[in-house]
């Protein structure tokens, strides 16, 4: 019963981890490709 209840909490603490390092990335991807695609537009001209 124990064991059951710490794989349950560690799965859950695996789980919101793994969810916010996803969601730093979903938020660092689009950042990144603006700031390439500005400043690949400031030196191609």
């Amino acid at each position: 019963m124990i064991f059951t209840f710490v794989g349950i909490a560690l799965s859950i603490g695996f789980i919101s981890v793994l969810g916010q390092s996803l969601a730093m990335l979903g938020g660092l991807v689009p950042l990144g490709t603006g700031l390439g695609l500005l400043c690949y537009y400031k030196f191609s001209r």
